[in-house]
């Protein structure tokens, strides 16, 4: 029995280590291969950010106050 489960310890081990290394060698989610910056110099993306974070700490302080 014990053998058994040291076998699909390996076994899980194993499959989410090539898992990790091919996510991290594809480009699946790679917008572009460019290397130039937007137009609007990152604008658009820090504009985005802020209101992420700001709905963040709203729903954050909504949890708090529950």
């Amino acid at each position: 029995m014990r053998k058994n489960k040291l076998f699909k310890a390996y076994l899980l081990t194993g499959a989410i280590t090539l898992g990790v290394i091919g996510a991290a060698h594809s480009p699946a989610f790679a917008d572009t291969n460019s290397t130039t910056a937007p137009a609007d110099g990152f604008q658009g993306l820090e504009v985005n950010m802020q209101s992420i974070m700001g709905d963040a700490k709203t729903q954050i302080k909504e949890l708090i106050e529950e």
